[in-house]
């Protein structure tokens, strides 16, 4: 046989396949192997899985969060102070960058800041603190 004559007779099965099947109803949609008015056994996209993964991760992580705070002593024993906080500490005075003498933070830096508050008034405004070293259980609410 020719590919002429392969090509003819492959249009004819085509061709009585077609006409053995219903016509298409362009108003309803029907998956092939599912039979009309069942609902689908889908399993779920990857987009899906992702998304689900990502959600069951960040509540870990909440979970995780509260848990922490729980754990602190968040009661002040003290008046609450509420307003802007500004933390200077006399060690930034002794701070040099020892390979880069163009780093920007410098105490000349800090002392500018600090003279401009006064200068603006805004130093008075701001609620002082002592600078402190952070406790490891403040550190793990943010860094893991």
């Amino acid at each position: 046989m020719t590919s002429i004559g392969q090509d003819s007779s492959t249009r004819q099965r085509r061709s009585r396949r077609d006409l053995q099947s219903p016509p298409h109803d362009s108003n309803t949609t029907v998956k092939r192997g599912i039979k009309k008015g069942t609902v689908p056994n889908s399993s779920p996209n990857l987009a899906e899985v992702k998304k689900k993964g990502k959600m069951k991760k960040l509540s870990q992580a909440v979970e995780d969060l509260a848990m922490g705070l729980q754990g602190l002593d968040l009661i002040p024993k003290t008046r609450l102070v509420v307003g802007t906080g500004l933390v200077f500490d006399e060690q930034l005075n002794d701070f040099h960058c020892l390979w880069d003498d163009s780093f920007p933070e410098s105490p000349e830096r800090l002392h500018a800041i600090k003279e401009q508050l006064i200068l603006e008034g805004l130093q008075g405004r701001c609620v002082s603190f002592q600078a402190r070293f952070a406790e490891k259980e403040e550190l793990m609410l943010v860094h893991r």
